[in-house]
């Protein structure tokens, strides 16, 4: 896998002071809303884990585990699932994973 270790945020990610985001929380629990009831930040973050466990390659998955993490104030977790998320990514979707968990849709 690339790493993107020569990127300093991924090199430093272990030391990372990162606080959660709070306005991603309703993004996340909206996920899916027309195929599940509403749920609480930890039974979406279950759905995700147990759906990678089934597709460890997803880059879709790994990028809502990225968002997750992200509302859990977890900065060294989101940006090892973005890191998975750009190794399992089509080639085509590459540039926009980035933009995508950072900035949102749109």
């Amino acid at each position: 896998m690339h790493t993107l270790d020569h990127l300093q945020g991924v090199s430093s990610r272990a030391s990372l002071h990162y606080t959660g985001e709070s306005q991603l929380k309703e993004v996340l629990q909206n996920l899916g809303k027309d195929q599940y009831s509403p749920q609480s930040l930890e039974q979406v973050g279950t759905r995700i884990a147990k759906a990678l466990e089934k597709n460890q390659t997803s880059w879709v998955l790994s990028s809502m585990a990225a968002l997750y993490w992200r509302v859990k104030g977890q900065g060294k977790k989101a940006i090892d699932c973005l890191r998975q998320a750009l190794h399992y990514a089509p080639h085509h979707m590459k540039v926009q994973v980035p933009f995508y968990t950072k900035q949102g849709p749109g």
